[in-house]
């Protein structure tokens, strides 16, 4: 089919309807615009995408080619720059959904078309981890670990990942497929990714992390991207890329809760733990300088700031403790809340503002890569860095405090690990610090702001498309709500009022 001006192969005949909306995808992408498309279940919308977008993607590479040709340049710079981080690169697809259970259903549809683009799959370490003894871990326990088995270079897996960048440790290993003709790549999902690192004993969670910049088509639940700090963390960067949000009518909720955040007595505790560790480290000068990139080992007279940043954990937690608590209406816990500008003023007498925040991140950022070299103490700075993560919220370029509310309750009583030594200055009064979100348009501007070509959200069920587009706050010129493809004389409807052995049915 040619649907605006592009060839897109479709596997079968296709609707009416069907071409309406890959026509609707290709516009989008060819303008560098945004799309809210809107199609029942049952319709294809899943193969219209994924054959829409990388049709206009292979077009795109083929004028990519010309013009490189022109220029006595290979195509395959266009993917080199993209991976050394430069402007010029072929955008990826980025499809994302709810879970991995749906993104497997999509690579399947992939493999019914017949394109065959380099693909990568993103996950957690709970996903994705092949170690032995730290894949049966969850949460911050196995993410400390992990760290302090690779800062200790006593992973086997991460190891062999290392060893196969060459002795300076920092080419990037190639994608598996890419040398591969198309016709012969298999397009692997999360199972065959983590099935093929287990039998070459590679580290597939850091892996994933090096194939999203080389891959033309990247899976991933959609948290990982809208969530700020995730992105950080697996180094995403989305400029000039297309985002696809499919199953999207969830969207909106996890733009919102990826742009709030809760702090509890654990982070308090916890945050404190973790500047006792630097200022152990600091006092005896034990850190490996050989560690990770950009960090020093600590001298004698860090102890004092890191002192002083101790301080400042335990009078936030001070602070939050001697807000005011109210009955709540309809009979609900006790709590303090106020918008925005509340949080901004009872961190201002601490000396937290837009000023200094940037200075405290630092340090939250610091600790983390010092914590990490002593891999000795077996723990990142978690918690610190959801502290980091807090200010970066608040006193961020995007911060809009109009747009969140603050709530402070009574939390539940600590109980195990979390609660046994927690050092706190308030003196039993352990407080949830909630600043929540109110508008989904500021996590979506925020993804958006990074530079992307086109977002595509689909879904059986976004109507009314106008509030839709309303509540994520960026421009969606196309916009389409499709009918379904079964016609009314296909539908039979019936009672059926007893079973086969003539019990009445009832409800």
């Amino acid at each position: 089919y040619t649907v605006a001006g592009v060839a897109v192969e479709f596997p079968f005949e296709a609707y009416d309807v069907q071409l309406l909306y890959m026509e609707k995808v290709v516009l989008a992408l060819q303008r560098g615009e945004h799309a809210l498309l809107e199609s029942p279940t049952g319709t294809g919308k899943t193969l219209c995408l994924l054959c829409a977008a990388l049709g206009w993607r292979r077009q795109t590479e083929r004028e990519a080619s010309t013009s490189t040709a022109a220029q006595h340049r290979p195509v395959t710079a266009w993917a080199d720059q993209g991976a050394a981080g430069g402007t010029g690169r072929l955008p990826r697809i980025i499809y994302m959904s709810r879970t991995h259970s749906q993104l497997k259903q999509v690579v399947r549809q992939l493999r019914m078309t017949v394109h065959r683009p380099t693909v990568c799959v993103l996950g957690s370490r709970e996903q994705m981890c092949v170690h032995p003894d730290v894949r049966g871990k969850t949460g911050v326990e196995q993410v400390s670990c992990c760290q302090a088995l690779v800062a200790a270079q006593a992973c086997s897996f991460h190891n062999e990942l290392q060893r196969r960048k060459g002795p300076a440790r920092t080419a990037q290993v190639p994608h598996p497929e890419r040398s591969k003709p198309a016709a012969a790549r298999e397009l692997p999902d999360i199972e065959d990714f983590v099935q093929s690192a287990s039998s070459e004993r590679l580290c597939l969670f850091h892996f994933a992390r090096e194939l999203q910049t080389q891959s033309e088509v990247l899976f991933m639940p959609y948290n990982y991207l809208v969530d700020p700090a995730m992105r950080r963390a697996l180094n995403i960067s989305v400029a000039h890329d297309v985002l696809v949000f499919d199953e999207a009518h969830n969207v909106e909720k996890a733009c919102a809760e990826a742009a709030s955040f809760d702090l509890g007595p654990s982070d308090f505790a916890g945050a404190v733990k973790e500047i006792d560790r630097v200022i152990s480290l600091a006092s005896s000068g034990a850190a490996d300088a050989d560690g990770e990139e950009g960090c020093t080992a600590p001298e004698e007279g860090e102890a004092g700031a890191w002192l002083s940043m101790r301080q400042l954990v335990l009078d936030m937690e001070v602070a939050i403790a001697g807000l005011p608590l109210r009955p709540a209406p309809q009979g609900g816990s006790p709590r303090y809340t106020g918008d925005g500008l509340a949080l901004h003023a009872l961190l201002a007498p601490l000396n937290i503002t837009a000023e200094t925040s940037d200075a405290v991140i630092a340090m939250c950022d610091d600790a983390g890569k010092k914590l990490v070299q002593a891999a000795r103490w077996g723990s990142s700075a978690h918690h610190l860095r959801r502290f980091a993560d807090l200010l970066r919220v608040v006193f961020g370029a995007a911060s809009e405090p109009s747009t969140y509310r603050v709530c402070v309750t009574e939390a539940a009583e600590l109980s195990g690990a979390a609660g046994r030594g927690a050092a706190t200055a308030s003196k039993g009064a352990r407080r949830m610090l909630g600043y929540w979100c109110q508008d989904p348009g500021v996590g979506m501007r925020a993804l958006v702001a990074g530079g992307v070509r086109s977002v595509l959200l689909t879904s059986g069920t976004l109507s009314p498309l106008g509030s839709f587009a309303s509540e994520l706050g960026i421009p969606f010129p196309h916009r389409l709500e499709n009918p379904h493809v079964i016609r009314a004389k296909q539908i039979l409807v019936g009672v059926v009022p007893s079973g086969p052995s003539g019990v009445e049915l009832t409800s």
